[in-house]
């Protein structure tokens, strides 16, 4: 059943709500060093069953919370730690179900003792939700850096065909209200209840689904094609409006048949498409591929962000490059 419409969150620094003040200074990306190909799984299980050339793998001392405090050295290099006043991390895999891993990768990167902190998790929409959450606080007016780590290390059981497409990597993202090299245009985000697409019951350290794939597909369709929809109706925008687009990453042609449906080609998909060389990468996958855009983005291009999760809930964010090379 549809939530109220109405309910939808909207924000925009033009044409109502409320102003987005901070954008994005730097980023990073952070993906293990070891790889299984498809090669390996058609020689172990006769077949491979996701549309990948390979895959990343976590290292046996790396998990979520290791990869978001490697992503978030990576763009802490270049400031102050001291500085920063909003620490947002995501995942659907922290090693803890009951423990905020904030703290840890807070003291891991030395961040102050005062820094306003969130979490999220649950489902693969984590990440923009984190990032949207973070621009609110700075909002407030007193924080001027914000740091934004999505980092996921989704499993299955070993001889299930979805393990085969799991990955894993992290984002970074420093948020910034003086100079944005990326503005943040506003965002939308939608809901729907939807069962049995993607679930970790507690206490279970594998996904599982009711096997139906195209459940999936219409559970992220449901929410991410109306979020995209009305942020395009409220800024004045469409599909055509932005020179890339990027989606939570579950496969390859989900991705694609779910931007053809809303408009968007091919070619807006390309530089931020990074399935086939790392996975489905949960959470981070959304990011890791707008890390990947914003490598060749050009000043004046708009970037459309749309992130989903089970559930289900998604997210889009309307983003424009200032400047290129925000690395």
């Amino acid at each position: 059943m549809w939530g109220d419409p109405a309910a939808a969150r909207w924000y925009a620094s033009t044409g109502g709500g409320i102003d987005v003040p901070a954008g994005i200074a730097l980023y990073a990306a952070y993906v293990p060093y070891w790889r299984i190909r498809k090669e390996e799984y058609q020689k172990a299980w006769g077949a491979c069953h996701a549309d990948m050339m390979e895959k990343t793998v976590a290292d046996v001392d790396e998990d979520a919370l290791t990869m978001a405090v490697a992503a978030g050295r990576r763009v802490l290099g270049h400031v102050d730690p001291g500085r920063v006043g909003v620490l947002a991390c995501a995942s659907t895999t922290f090693p803890y179900a009951e423990k905020a891993s904030a703290p840890a990768v807070a003291a891991a990167l030395g961040l102050p003792p005062n820094v306003d902190v969130i979490e999220t998790g649950a489902c693969a929409a984590c990440g923009a939700q984190a990032l949207v959450a973070a621009l609110e606080l700075m909002a407030g007016g007193s924080r001027d850096l914000g740091l934004v780590l999505v980092a996921d290390n989704p499993a299955a059981r070993p001889g299930d065909e979805w393990e085969h497409a799991l990955g894993a990597g992290a984002a970074a993202l420093l948020l910034t209200r003086e100079d944005p090299a990326v503005t943040v245009g506003g965002w939308t985000s939608r809901v729907r209840e939807s069962l049995g697409s993607r679930l970790r019951l507690q206490g279970e350290p594998f996904l599982r689904d009711v096997g139906v794939r195209a459940l999936a597909y219409d559970a992220a369709a449901a929410v991410a094609g109306p979020a995209v929809q009305e942020l395009c109706e409220r800024l004045g925008t469409g599909p055509s409006a932005y020179r890339h687009a990027v989606f939570t990453q579950s496969g390859a042609r989900q991705v694609e048949d779910l931007a053809r449906a809303l408009g968007f080609t091919r070619e807006q998909l390309t530089g931020g498409l990074l399935f086939r060389e790392t996975g489905d990468t949960g959470a981070a996958s959304a990011f890791l591929g707008l890390c990947a855009v914003l490598d060749d983005a050009g000043a004046g291009e708009r970037v459309m962000l749309a992130a989903c999760g089970s559930g289900a809930a998604a997210v889009a964010v309307d983003l424009a490059v200032r400047r290129a090379g925000a690395r």
